[in-house]
């Protein structure tokens, strides 16, 4: 033989197990890694394997915004650290399917809690994760609107239960409005 083609057999073979193994590492490391350059790397590796996100992968990357994207982001670090998350995210809800999303309505309210961000930057991000979500969600479904709504987050009210949050939610545009008319997003 030509004493490498069967190791490049082997390889295209398996290319999709590997890629989604290398991609589940990178975003481990993306997410749970203390080493800014490292996450911020990881993050990289993992939006250039452009893989399908699975519902727990999501999962993964809503808790990561919930423990990284804490205010103010004051630090560069922490600041490149949010705006890489929130590329990952927003690869990661270009590849996903309509139905993996609405498993994880999680994913549409961490894009809202992106807008309060004191930072003209991650309130950009947040501005295009939405944007990308609107697009891929049909709000204009009941069901759907119901979904997002019964998970609306706990601690975004006082209400006890999931019907009285969804009453008490004032929507999104307040926040996108406050956005808007910061000196830092002229």
């Amino acid at each position: 033989g030509d004493g490498g083609g069967g190791d490049a057999e082997l390889l295209v073979e398996h290319e999709h197990t590997l890629r989604y193994a290398w991609a589940n590492e990178a975003l481990l490391w993306a997410t749970s890694c203390p080493v800014v350059h490292l996450a911020c790397r990881s993050h990289q590796i993992y939006r250039a394997l452009r893989t399908k996100p699975r519902a727990d992968r999501l999962i993964d990357m809503v808790e990561a915004v919930a423990k990284h994207v804490v205010e103010p982001l004051r630090d560069e670090r922490r600041l490149v650290l949010a705006l890489q998350l929130a590329d990952t995210l927003h690869a990661a809800i270009q590849r996903a399917d309509t139905k993996t999303l609405m498993l994880v309505p999680q994913v549409f309210w961490s894009a809202v809690s992106l807008l309060a961000s004191s930072s003209a930057h991650v309130f950009g991000a947040a501005l295009r994760l939405l944007d990308q979500l609107l697009d891929r969600l049909h709000l204009e479904h009941r069901s759907v609107r119901n979904v997002l709504l019964s998970s609306l987050p706990a601690a975004w009210s006082d209400a006890a239960t999931a019907a009285e949050r969804a009453h008490m939610f004032v929507g999104i545009q307040p926040l996108v409005i406050v956005g808007l008319m910061s000196t830092r997003t002229e």
